[in-house]
């Protein structure tokens, strides 16, 4: 029987085996794919990556078209970018999860390169993006793109350093993205775009959700970059900090742009707070066109931050331009055809007037050769110097950008310092009136003044040093360097003086606080010694890091060495001596002609005239010439470049940025707009990116920068200088009908305005309603511009020292102020003067019937929103009282309770945008009556900060104590919003501590309520907002109280008598609670 048993187990593994064996084979086989045809159909993760190999050769992918026939998971699979691509591949809206791409290289993505021609549509990839190495053009779709990118979507994660975009790290010029959507994160150090790093292409109705640059790595351990501030606070904490890396353009579509970029939205949040270069809602830096895009993100950065562009470059028409010294030339060379002709014209004229002429052909071939050669040396003299003034400029740069963030620290912790002394002036002053000696506490204060006077002289230091560096004259770049040596050896006393201060704070505080028992203004007074000393560590702390900080400006500039400029030299003054010269005697040549040419022939005589009338040409030039050889840098500038933004500001396309909207809000630094931080030329440190590399000696230059048709309703803060509710710094372009509706603010800086902050440019027919607030140059549409046309403006300062007004803090020397008109809201037109026909103040109803005004312009609304997003907008009428607006609820969020911000106007003049507050609900609230330290009284719950507990002792109001230590207290909750009804867990502290009886005063009566002790507290529950209660402790062969009927120990007697007892000693001991019935009776 076994062994039959085993044969048929036996035959049944062999049959088994043999059905197998086809299978095992055919899995360690490799497996051939056919992918010969003109059509391609992938189901499976192997075709996908067998397809992936096959694009390794460039042309294998031309003409096919890629069919995915389903949803792949690459998460189990280790996968290589597809190398290249230039077919149609066609996702059939599947989806491939799981990519994973963490190699080192360059262009990397789902596909590496999609090629002219190449087209990719209809796809979703999830998965993460984040190459090693050198981290340059990653993209979550495609690193580098040529082709055609539509209805694609990446949801994840794309990380990278330089030209890094969600959906492409590069977009090529005649590269198209459209359609496209991300959701996730994208960061980089810069070109970091939600789609696009950097395109000079096509990108056309994108969407972006994701995060861009919203989070940064850490740094190190040093403390000078923009966060400076909120180190100092962590440290004065006694925390950790590191410094977050900077980045540049940045923007939630393109990160820079000089493409096209129409119809696309961002919704996602952009960059980190005071951090970052060039960051925008939709593009970091842009000199395409960008057209009807919105932004609905939050936005931060330092310097250059805007709702829609960070940075609005011009685009530059080149044109031939003619140097003096050439036009010299051909003048030249016209003079020396006409004494040609007039020397064959005076055949047969006398003698005198043939050497004459003669001779001025002579000086006139000098005067020729020595221009041609001027000519030469100026362009061989360009030629080797913009090399190294190019060098020159990117170098002073990178350093005043390692300055500026140090000054702005250098300023904050000159104020802390301020705000020490006072601090610590008032601690000496509370001493004195308490009879202590304040001796070691006179020590640090006088550290600190110490400190603060080297803090000054260092501050000073550095803003003359950037002073010598911005002139750009290599001369004063030595003297700089010495500037700025000294400044650091000043912070280096004034931190080593603050710490000083700190060490004798500590000493102080200790054995202040050893002294024995002190008086309450003593024990609060060692708290604020506590809080000063560990500022006085972190300031310390700050200016050392700071000063590390202009040191190595200073050592990178040492160590660079000084830059050589190649001199014009000796055969450039010989030729300009020569050609000098030459002049000359071909001037008195012409005197003594003139003499002789009266013997002449009609011919000779109109020749000798037009010969004069050419010399005189030539004179002007040369004094044109000299004249340019004279002329400062600036006005040389004003002739290379020219500014033709406003003729025909409406055809133009390129440097266009229009018919934008922005309503996320918009922080940072400097230079901060509702829709474009800054609009001028940028000057990178890379001198390959510097705008003067590509400009040519040889040609003139027209900008042109337009802002058209755009709108703003999302806030704008500015740390420092520049914040405008469109643009906040223009150097140069227009801005024509655009609208500004949200409040704009600058914190500690100036030139603030309701369409553009500084503007040294043309601002026309632009609407402006908003609330302003800033220092000094504070305007209605500008707070200072150079020309101001057909502005209107309704606005509301509230806040602003000099220069300002309802249009402008002021217009420049020679600008112009034409057709503006505002409403009067208190503020007149400029600087205080309000001007007919230029800035004139009209009534809200002739406004409100302005041809073109617009609907939003005259009407008010209150937008509420929490977390972000709208909940509501409560309309109002203008001059309305916005106290008398009701509001709707705040919406709910866990573990919170919320509140709109209290209205602070009562007269209606602005739109108003009120942010939901939001604080973590109070679980126990505590009574400020207190015994032995401890409360009274604890209520349990969920209670805003408004609600407070207090507890009335009124039990010496009562007609007769049974005992000394039983009490009745009257306990309150108000603000709370509780009702009759609801039912509140309470503590009530035991009078001594123990077991205690407690009865509530309910409707007339006492009654007897359950408690559980819980140490010294008595829990109980307590109906609605109010309660009076008696509490009594528990003790061996205690008396009963007498608001009871019976008590615990004592006999029940007869019905009756007990009866008559309780009401006989019910009307002597009940007691009145207060605003109860008085007298209390029984009915």
């Amino acid at each position: 029987m076994t062994k039959r048993l085993w044969g048929r187990l036996l035959a049944l593994a062999l049959a088994g085996w043999l059905l197998a064996a086809p299978a095992l084979a055919a899995e360690t086989e490799p497996v051939e794919f056919d992918m010969d045809g003109p059509l391609v159909t992938i189901a499976t993760v192997e075709e996908f990556l067998a397809f992936g190999k096959f694009c390794a050769l460039d042309t294998w992918s031309q003409g096919k078209t890629v069919e995915l026939a389903a949803d792949l998971d690459l998460s189990e699979v280790e996968f290589a970018p597809i190398p290249t691509f230039g077919g149609v591949f066609l996702g059939g809206e599947h989806t491939i999860s799981g990519l994973s791409v963490t190699g080192a290289g360059s262009a990397q993505g789902l596909f590496r390169y999609i090629q002219p021609g190449g087209v990719v549509q209809d796809l979703t990839v999830e998965g993460t993006v984040a190459p090693a190495g050198t981290q340059s053009i990653v993209g979550g779709i495609v690193g580098d793109n040529s082709g055609v990118l539509q209805n694609c979507a990446f949801r994840g994660t794309v990380q990278g350093d330089s030209m890094v975009g969600g959906i492409a790290g590069r977009n090529n010029a005649g590269g198209q993205i459209i359609e496209c959507s991300m959701s996730g994160s994208v960061g980089g150090g810069s070109s970091v775009g939600g789609i696009a790093g950097r395109s000079t292409g096509l990108l056309m109705t994108c969407e972006n959700n994701a995060s861009v640059n919203v989070t940064q790595a850490e740094s190190g351990p040093a403390l000078t970059g923009p966060d400076a501030e909120a180190a100092l606070e962590e440290l004065a904490g006694g925390g950790s900090y590191n410094l977050l890396v900077g980045s540049s353009d940045t923007g939630g579509i393109v990160g820079w742009s000089d493409g096209d970029v129409q119809g696309c939205v961002n919704n996602g949040a952009v960059g980190y707070p005071h951090v970052g270069y060039n960051v925008g809602g939709i593009a970091g830096r842009q000199s395409g066109s960008l057209w009807e895009c919105v932004n609905n993100g939050a936005v931060n950065g330092r310097k250059d931050v805007g709702g829609i562009v960070g940075q609005g470059e011009p685009y530059l028409i080149i044109e031939p331009r003619e140097d003096a010294v050439e036009r010299l030339r051909r003048e030249l060379d016209a003079l020396d055809q006409l004494i040609d002709k007039a020397i064959t014209d005076a055949q047969g004229a006398s003698g005198d007037i043939s050497a004459r002429l003669s001779a001025m052909g002579g000086f006139t071939d000098t005067a020729l050769a020595n221009s041609r050669q001027l000519l030469d040396q100026l362009s061989a003299f360009a030629d080797a110097n913009v090399s190294a003034a190019n060098t020159l400029a990117s170098r002073l740069s990178g350093a005043l950008n390692k300055m500026s963030p140090g000054l702005d620290d250098l300023l904050d912790a000159g104020g802390r310092l301020e705000e020490l002394a006072v601090q610590l002036g008032e601690a000496m002053d509370a001493l004195n009136g308490d009879g202590q000696p304040s001796d070691g506490l006179e020590a640090a204060v006088e550290r600190l003044r110490e400190a603060g006077e080297e803090l000054a002289g260092a501050v000073d230091g550095v803003k003359n040093a950037q002073d010598q560096l911005l002139s750009g004259d290599p001369d004063q770049q030595q003297a700089a360097l010495d500037g700025l040596k000294n400044s650091v050896s000043q912070m280096e006393g004034a931190s080593g003086g603050v710490s000083a201060a700190a060490e004798a704070l500590d000493e102080f505080r200790t054995s202040l606080g050893g002294s024995g028992s002190l008086s309450e203004t003593l024990g609060g007074l060692l708290d604020q010694l506590r809080d000063a000393s560990d500022s006085a560590a972190g300031i310390g702390t700050l200016l050392r890091q700071s000063a590390e900080a202009i040191s190595g400006a200073v050592s990178d500039l040492t160590s660079q060495g000084s830059v050589q400029f190649t001199a014009l030299g000796g055969q450039f003054r010989q030729s300009g001596t020569g050609l000098i010269n030459a002049l000359g005697g071909l001037s008195s040549e012409m005197e003594r002609l003139n003499s002789s040419a009266k013997a002449g022939t009609d011919a000779l005589i109109e020749d000798l005239r037009l010969i004069n009338s050419q010399f005189r040409m030539v004179v002007e030039v040369m004094m044109d010439a000299m004249e340019d050889m004279g002329q400062s840098p600036e006005d040389r500038l004003d002739e290379f470049i020219q500014d033709t933004s406003e003729e025909d500001a409406a055809a133009t396309r390129e440097g266009k940025v229009a018919s934008c909207q922005n309503t996320g809000t918009v922080d940072g630094d400097r230079n901060v707009g509702g829709v474009i931080g800054a609009m001028g030329m940028e000057f990178d440190l890379d001198p390959e990116d510097d705008a003067a590399s590509y400009l040519s000696f040889g040609a003139a230059y027209e900008t042109k920068a337009v802002l058209q048709g755009c709108v703003n309703y999302g806030g704008v803060t500015a740390k420092k200088d520049c914040a405008g509710g469109l643009v906040g710094r223009m150097d140069l372009g227009t801005a024509l009908d655009c609208e500004g509706y949200g409040p704009v603010e600058s914190t500690g800086g100036n030139y603030v305005g309701g369409i553009a902050g500084w503007a040294d440019a043309s601002v026309r027919s632009c609407w402006s309603k908003s609330t302003l607030s800033g220092g000094n140059y504070v305007g209605g549409v500008a707070g200072l511009a150079r020309s101001l046309r057909d502005c209107r403006a309704i606005a509301t300062v509230a806040q602003g020292s000099e220069c300002v007004g309802a249009i402008a803090g002021n217009i420049q020397e020679d600008g112009v102020l034409s057709g503006n008109c505002f409403v009067d809201t208190g503020v007149a037109g400029v600087d205080g003067v309000s001007y007919v026909g230029r800035a004139e103040p009209v009534s809200f109803d002739a406004m409100s019937v302005l041809e073109g005004v617009p609907e939003a312009f005259t009407a008010f609304t209150v937008t509420l929103r929490a977390d972000g997003k709208v909940v509501a907008q409560v309309p109002f009428l203008y001059g309305d009282d916005l106290s008398l607006l009701e509001l709707p609820p705040v919406p709910q969020r866990a573990g919170c309770y919320g509140v709109w911000p209290e209205l602070d106007t009562a007269s209606g003049s602005a739109d108003v945008t009120l942010d939901a507050l939001y604080s973590p609900w109070i679980d126990l609230l505590a009574s400020e009556e207190r015994s032995d330290k401890l409360s009274l009284a604890l209520a349990e719950g969920q209670f805003t900060n408004k609600a407070v507990l207090q507890v009335e002792d009124i039990t010496e109001d009562l007609a007769k104590k049974e005992d000394d230590a039983s009490v009745t207290w009257n306990v309150v909750i108000t603000g709370s919003g509780l009702g009759a009804e609801d039912e509140v867990p309470l503590r009530l502290l035991s009078p001594k501590g123990g077991d205690a009886d407690v009865w509530q005063y309910v409707d007339g009566d006492w009654a007897r309520v359950d408690v559980e002790r819980n140490g010294r507290y008595l829990m109980l529950t307590m109906k609605g907002p109010q309660g009076t209660f008696f509490l009594q402790p528990k003790s061996a062969g205690a008396v009963i109280a007498p608001l009871i009927v019976a008590a615990a120990g004592v006999v029940i007697i007869l019905l009756a008598a007990g009866r008559l007892l309780w009401n006989k000693r019910g009307k002597k001991g009940r007691r009145q609670p207060p605003g109860g019935p008085s007298p209390l009776k029984k009915s």
